[in-house]
Order: structure tokens, then C-alpha cells, then sequence
């Protein structure tokens, strides 16, 4: 049983810090995109040439994203008493990481959109990355705007459950 628990300390320990490193790796591109925007095609580090600095951030942000949301429910799934069913627990335990992993991407578009509509208030008009035509920069931020609401409503409601209060 030790062992097994530090193996899923050092599983959970491993996916938060991917979580933080591809988070910091897409927040370094949004000041890019923000305050540079003619730099986003360029390589974001020289030594792999082919690799387009806005790629990287997208790929770290989806990267962060879904390892935020693994971190999360390890993390649940450790605190929270073992009195309850296991099977609600789990499905309880997903929901509130789904949730919460919705919480902070979306905020962190919205934030991130927000900041752009300040510093160049065209790119709300353009796609949101070269990746896809649709949707465009002020559709993705209504839409994580939204997608936060619902993400707050669905987290208390499970924070609400998983206490029984």
C-alpha cells in the first residue's frame, strides 16, 4: 500500500508540474500574441526551427489544460474522506477536476482576449489562431466567457456534494 501511494504521489506530483510548465509555456506566448503579434509566426526557440511560436502556445495550452484537469483529480481523489460510494466519489471527483480545469482555461482566454482587444482591437475579428478559421478571437471570448459561468455553477454544485453541507 506505501508503495503504491508514492507512486501515485510522484504520478500526481508529474502531471502538476506539466500542468504549470505548459501553462507558463502558452502564457509566454499569449505576451507574445498581446504585445508582439508579428513575432507569432516566427520559431518560438531557435533550435527547432519548424516549431511556430503560436503552435507551441496552443499545444501547451491544450496540454495544460488537460494536465491541470488530471492533477486536479488525483488531487480529489487523495483529500477526500473514503466514507462515500465509490463510484459517485469517482464520477464526483471527475465532474469538479473537469470543472475546475474549465475555471482556469477559460479565464486565462478571457484575460488573454481581453488584453489583445485592448492592444490591437482588429485581431477580434481574426481567427483565433492560424491552426483553424473558426472561430474568431471575440466568438472564443464570449464563448469562454460563458463556458466559465457554467464551469463556477457546476464546481460549487460538486464542492456542495462531495461535502454533504
Amino acid at each position: 500500500m506505501r508503495d503504491a501511494s508514492r507512486l501515485r504521489w510522484g504520478l500526481e506530483g508529474a502531471v502538476t508540474g506539466l500542468a504549470f510548465s505548459s501553462g507558463l509555456g502558452a502564457l509566454s506566448v499569449f505576451a507574445v500574441g498581446s504585445f508582439r503579434p508579428q513575432e507569432l509566426p516566427f520559431p518560438y526557440w531557435s533550435r527547432i526551427a519548424s516549431l511556430r511560436t503560436d503552435t507551441f502556445g496552443f499545444v501547451c495550452f491544450v496540454v495544460g489544460a488537460l494536465a491541470f484537469v488530471q492533477s486536479e483529480y488525483l488531487r480529489l481523489s487523495r483529500t477526500v474522506p473514503r466514507h462515500a460510494a465509490a463510484d459517485s466519489r469517482s464520477l464526483n471527483h471527475a465532474t469538479a477536476a473537469g470543472a475546475r480545469g474549465l475555471i482556469v482555461s477559460s479565464t486565462v482566454l478571457v484575460v488573454y482576449l481581453s488584453l489583445n482587444a485592448v492592444t490591437h482591437p482588429r485581431s477580434l475579428n481574426l481567427a483565433a489562431t492560424h491552426l483553424l478559421s473558426w472561430p474568431t478571437e471575440g466568438t472564443l471570448r464570449a464563448v469562454a466567457l460563458i463556458v466559465a459561468a457554467c464551469a463556477v455553477a457546476v464546481d460549487r454544485t460538486q464542492r456542495i456534494a462531495m461535502s454533504g453541507k
